[in-house]
């Protein structure tokens, strides 16, 4: 049966200023994680590796600056829109060395105030980053053999990290959209309660849950400062649309992603809060969304049903969001970057089957498709889990 395919429409004029703009933005670095860092381990000296993390990472969320635009979609790494974020504690030997950082948007340069504030980092954390020690037990065990870096410059095969966060991670987004890191606090909560008493098992058990409520109340006190931004960006604008559009996502921010997104539009922003975390706690690629349309549909279906959205919003959202998607850059070296030529791996599938072994395409997958066809941004990459009870229009468009 011939399968008509449709034409794809255009953006709209907010998401050409916003892609035209970011097109327009130089990448920036953003040191203000060093000092949390630096911060973090000097008052919790003493403690568990976990809780320490947990410790950077609620410092480093709640006190970086925050940076908002036209975009209601809101939150970034940095304080910057195109922001880059040292995390010395991983690698830092090459961040002296170079002059310039090498990013896929070209070369960034770094100020002498930032420079000294990494320069510091660095004289800090050359003999205890995880990437050198792990170096030195690989010569260890493998003493007179060549070294990992000598491979893989030499073969011109890039070996899988070991020492620096590996990525190619997935969370589960739905968890969070239906029942909010407040249900995720709960949830550790009850376990950290149950715990019994006296046992190695039960100290480890005891920090990894007690980080695990640490980190997801510092994310939505993350999501409660660009609350009270936007809050007080409302208060002092003069447009109504602007003025408007503010209280909604000081209302949005306010209730997601601490609590169950009850629209798609806190959905996708409860999503974006929680990706973006993700990628905040690591300098890593490979974060990638997963099924997306599976867990989103149903807060847009509802929402269609019910009349508070139509398929050309929802569209823009998703266009919205890709253009977030690729604001997100990392402050690697020259050979990390060329290694990845600026993609992060942030990949959304679409299709597959159900549990049950049905076809799971829906229409939230189509949107997707339409979104990146008019925006065409480089991230996220879309993928389709093939079998063969596709519907032949998802393979045609």
């Amino acid at each position: 049966m011939a399968v008509e395919v449709k034409k794809q429409g255009t953006v709209t004029e907010r998401v050409m200023k916003l892609k035209e703009s970011f097109h327009e933005t130089s990448p920036a670095l953003c040191p203000e994680r060093v000092k949390f860092l630096a911060e973090a381990y000097q008052e919790n000296e003493g403690k568990s590796p976990i809780t320490i993390r947990a410790k950077v990472y609620e410092k480093f969320l709640k006190g970086m600056s925050l940076h908002i635009d036209e975009n209601p979609i809101v939150g970034n790494l940095s304080k910057y829109r195109v922001g880059m974020v040292p995390y010395p504690e991983y690698s830092c030997s090459w961040m002296k060395k170079e002059l310039e950082a090498i990013t896929a948007f070209g070369k960034v340069p770094i100020s002498e105030q930032d420079r000294e504030l990494l320069t510091e980092a660095v004289d800090y954390w050359k003999s205890r980053s995880t990437y050198p020690l792990t170096n030195e037990i690989h010569a260890g065990k493998y003493e007179g053999e060549p070294t990992r870096n000598e491979l893989q410059f030499a073969a011109g095969v890039w070996l899988i990290p070991i020492g620096v966060p590996p990525g190619r991670i997935s969370v589960d987004y739905g968890k969070v959209l239906n029942k909010g890191l407040n249900g995720v606090i709960a949830e550790a909560q009850q376990q950290l309660n149950s715990l019994p008493i006296g046992t190695s098992e039960t100290i480890n058990k005891k920090d990894f849950l007690e980080a695990v409520i640490t980190s997801c109340n510092a994310v939505i006190a993350f999501a409660n400062r660009y609350a009270d931004l936007t809050t007080d960006m409302a208060q002092k604008e003069s447009d109504p649309a602007r003025k408007k559009e503010l209280e909604d996502i000081s209302q949005i921010c306010r209730w997601v992603p601490a609590n169950p997104a009850r629209t798609f539009h806190e959905a996708i922003q409860s999503f974006w809060f929680t990706h973006l975390a993700v990628h905040m706690e690591l300098n890593s690629s490979g974060i990638s969304p997963g099924r997306f349309p599976q867990y989103m549909y149903p807060f847009y279906k509802k929402d269609l049903e019910e009349g508070r959205i139509n398929r050309e919003e929802a569209i823009e959202l998703l266009e919205l969001l890709f253009i977030k998607f690729t604001e997100i850059i990392r402050f690697w070296s020259q050979s990390f970057f060329a290694k990845d030529m600026g993609n992060l791996l942030q990949n959304i599938s679409l299709g597959g089957l159900t549990p049950d072994g049905q076809d799971a395409t829906n229409e939230m997958d189509y949107l997707m498709i339409e979104a990146q066809k008019r925006v065409h941004m480089i991230q996220p990459t879309l993928s389709i889990l093939y079998h063969d009870k596709l519907p032949e229009e998802l393979l045609l468009r």
